[in-house]
């Protein structure tokens, strides 16, 4: 039973669920926090902001976690997963530029 304890895959799962559970504790604090300080207003506003966020950032993930999997798999050499791996990260850091560039822009 000791065994099962100290396994990777347990281990793992405690920290994933323990990830989620603060991320979710501390989402809600803020929450609370900022339904205390803002007005309904700009609560509407930071809402928007997280919306428009959120949608961004969970799309371009996505897409490159699906390209990223798929590309890396069939690499052969450890070249070749490097030049995958480089390659996600600047998709990633250009449509993050490009993402904040255009907020900069509009608002």
């Amino acid at each position: 039973m000791s065994n099962l304890f100290s396994s990777y895959w347990f281990v793992s799962a405690i920290y994933s669920l323990a990830q989620r559970f603060a991320i979710a504790i501390f989402g809600l604090l803020s929450f609370l926090m900022l339904i205390r300080v803002l007005s309904v207003e700009y609560m509407s506003y930071w809402s928007i902001y997280l919306l428009i966020i959120s949608l961004f950032e969970s799309i371009k993930t996505n897409l490159i976690k699906n390209a990223f999997i798929k590309y890396y798999i069939q690499s052969k050499t450890d070249n070749e997963r490097l030049e995958v791996s480089s390659s996600a990260f600047m998709v990633n850091l250009a449509l993050s530029i490009v993402f904040v560039l255009f907020i900069l822009l509009f608002s």
